[in-house]
């Protein structure tokens, strides 16, 4: 077991251990791309996580609109969340029969 994980690891840096592969099962290449792959998608999602606030503290023309869609002080000009009973119910001017329609699963 030791041997095959230095094997593993270790053939990703020295062309010794590397040379031994020749001898060795598929299974190992295939572990290693699925390795390297794993690698590679979590580098990627965690950059990209790791830079949304940089990119969302520059987005002000965003944020401005979303604070007068969502938040705006005047209650009468601005969209309520409602969430009740699993369902995500959206209405305007704060009269719950003036539904705002927003569902695609029924309405396309």
């Amino acid at each position: 077991m030791l041997e095959w994980l230095q094997f593993t690891f270790g053939s990703f840096f020295y062309n010794k251990i590397a040379k031994k592969g020749a001898n060795k099962s598929m299974w190992n290449v295939i572990f290693a791309l699925f390795l390297l792959l794993v690698i590679m998608i979590s580098f990627y999602s965690a950059g990209y996580n790791y830079s949304f606030g940089t990119k969302f503290a520059k987005a002000s023309v965003f944020k401005d609109f979303t604070y007068e869609l969502f938040a705006n002080e005047d209650e009468t000009n601005r969209i309520n969340l409602n969430y009740q009973d699993e369902r995500l119910t959206a209405y305007y001017n704060l009269d719950k029969n003036n539904s705002v329609l927003i569902n695609t699963f029924e309405n396309e």
